[in-house]
């Protein structure tokens, strides 16, 4: 064989390989895109933060998952609707425990409603034994002023700047709302934070007395001395819809 004939022999053969590669095809572009877009959606998903916090009226433990990947509108809304009733059931909750409460009268309820009347009873001893709960006279002796001089404390809640709980026939105010003769600033931003989202005052006294998840567990009436963790875990905390 002559060097011409080899010449176009492996000319040929190099042909024949170029004609069987096979060049991509609209149809091979999508689906290879409906591949990667299988692969997008096994992917792993996205991290969760979890909070545990005590609920102060029943003493029930609350577990808040909350994702960083965005929640389709229908699962959002769907969740939404059930907070909603959620939070309705909890205001009503709270509103038969405080007409109980005030009352002292032997209403006839459901072992459920009893045992939550009966936590919330227990969680007021509680604050009793730990902090105090004061009168208005001795809140007056406490901010420097007379014992007779029952305005003071009156005065004081009605400008949001305390919080005080029915007991009895009078109200009482916990201990921890004070330092060295003066009221914490604190307690008057709680207070505001809560009664945007609905909390009514006895409400927030066990929030601030009470484990929370958004404080590691801690109870915000033991480190009045960080206010501003205190009311960032208020604001995360309150407005979720229980």
């Amino acid at each position: 064989m002559d060097r011409h004939s080899g010449d176009r022999g492996g000319a040929k053969v190099a042909r024949l390989k170029a004609s069987k590669v096979v060049k991509p095809t609209a149809r091979t572009d999508a689906a290879a895109g409906t591949k990667q877009a299988g692969k997008a959606a096994g992917s792993p998903p996205a991290k969760k933060k979890v909070y545990v916090t005590v609920d102060p009226l029943t003493g029930h433990r609350k577990v808040v998952r909350r994702s960083f990947q965005a929640k389709p509108d229908a699962v959002g809304a769907a969740e939404d609707r059930l907070r909603e009733g959620e939070q309705q059931l909890r205001r009503t909750a709270r509103a038969l425990a405080e007409v109980l409460e005030r009352t002292g009268q032997g209403l006839e309820a459901s072992p459920e409603v009893a045992r939550s009347v009966q936590a919330s009873e227990n969680r007021w001893r509680s604050i009793a034994r730990e902090y105090g709960l004061l009168d208005s006279g001795a809140v007056a002796v406490l901010l420097g002023g007379s014992g007779t001089n029952r305005n003071r404390a009156q005065q004081l809640a009605k400008e949001g700047k305390i919080i005080g709980v029915k007991r009895g026939r009078g109200t009482l105010y916990p201990g921890f709302e004070f330092d060295h003769g003066e009221v914490r600033p604190i307690i008057a931003e709680v207070a505001a934070v809560g009664r945007r989202n609905q909390w009514t005052d006895p409400h927030l006294l066990l929030w601030l007395a009470s484990p929370n998840g958004y404080l590691d567990g801690r109870v915000p009436a033991r480190m009045l001395d960080q206010p501003d963790k205190i009311l960032e875990a208020a604001r995360q905390d309150m407005a979720e819809r229980w």
